[in-house]
C-alpha cells in the first residue's frame, strides 16, 4: 500500500495526498474512497484526483482536526473501486 499523507488546506479542506508513483490500483482506491465518503453527512463534498482525494467539510471549526486521522483510517480500511467500461 502506498504511503498516505493527510493535512488541511485552508479552513474547510482535508487532502489525503498519496506518495509517487501514481499506480492504477491507488487510483482505484481513491476512487471506491470517494463513493463511500459521499454518503457522509459531515463531508460536504469529495474531490478526487490524481494521486489525491480532497474533502471539504460541512462544520470545519469542529471536525477539521479529527477529520485528518479519520481520513487516514478511511484511506486504510479502502477497498478498489472498478471503473465501468464506456
Amino acid at each position: 500500500m502506498q504511503r498516505a499523507r493527510c493535512y488541511l488546506l485552508g479552513e474547510r479542506a482535508v487532502v489525503l495526498e498519496l506518495e509517487p508513483p501514481v499506480s492504477l490500483v491507488s487510483q482505484q482506491r481513491i476512487w471506491g474512497l470517494c463513493q463511500r465518503l459521499q454518503q457522509n453527512e459531515q463531508i460536504a463534498e469529495v474531490i478526487p484526483g490524481m494521486n489525491n482525494l480532497t474533502l471539504l467539510l460541512r462544520d470545519p471549526q469542529l471536525k477539521a482536526l479529527d477529520a485528518i486521522e479519520r481520513l487516514q483510517r478511511w484511506w486504510e480500511e479502502s477497498e478498489v473501486l472498478l471503473a465501468e467500461p464506456r
